[in-house]
């Protein structure tokens, strides 16, 4: 489910020329504002990468010796979503 809303996310920006990023422009030297430019499979692939790192807050919060069953769930939800971005990517 993330990993669609990451691409669609990700695409709507593209489609709507909402992603810009600072290039140093070589005659004026200043910094000037240029539009990304993505296909939708390297918005794929962004969204793959992005969608796996969604559980590292949750379990450096959770403590192992206070709550075991907790920890493991959220630790074999987190193994889970790294093979299916993997598997994504």
């Amino acid at each position: 489910m993330t990993f669609f809303a990451f691409t669609l996310l990700t695409f709507g920006a593209m489609q709507t020329k909402f992603i810009y990023m600072s290039v140093l422009d070589k005659v004026s030297g200043l910094y000037v504002p240029e539009l990304i430019k993505l296909d939708i499979m390297e918005c794929l692939v962004i969204s793959s990468l992005l969608c796996s790192s969604d559980v590292i807050a949750a379990i450096s919060i959770v403590k192992f010796d206070d709550q075991p069953q907790l920890f493991s769930i959220i630790f074999g939800e987190g193994i889970v979503n790294d093979a299916v971005a993997l598997i994504l990517f």
